[in-house]
């Protein structure tokens, strides 16, 4: 059975936070400089630095293996979605158009648009 998406990100925290409190290399996990990204479902594995697979995490470099695997997953891994959220956003208001508005105004036509769509969603699933 599958996790929720809260779950995983508590596991791992739990795990990263683990692997800055304890001697790794007592605990003997195997890690390389490569984790696992999920990109629209399905995952795919990183190597965080050149070669990665191939480096071992110790207790000299784990601090910069666990900051660049939060990087992985706060960045990288919701890259596409950003982008696909983006694109969306700039279908309603040009990019060009964003220095003029400041973050309340850009609240109105999203709000607007949010109604609507939610409208019509909620018409269409009456009608059906």
């Amino acid at each position: 059975m599958g996790h929720s998406l809260r779950e995983c990100a508590l596991l791992e925290h739990r795990n990263l936070k683990w692997i800055l409190e304890n001697n790794i290399e007592e605990a003997d996990l195997g890690l390389t400089f490569e984790a696992d990204a999920d990109n629209f479902g399905m995952v795919e594995a990183v190597e965080l630095v050149p070669n990665g697979r191939d480096v071992p995490v110790t207790e000299d470099n784990k601090r910069e293996y666990v900051r660049l695997v939060m990087e992985l997953k706060l960045q990288k891994s919701i890259g596409k979605q950003m982008e696909a959220l983006l694109d969306g956003f700039h279908q309603i208001v040009p990019p060009a158009l964003l220095p003029v508005f400041n973050e309340y105004e850009l609240g109105t036509p999203i709000s607007f648009f949010y109604q609507i769509i939610t409208t019509a969603n909620n018409n269409n699933n009456n009608n059906n």
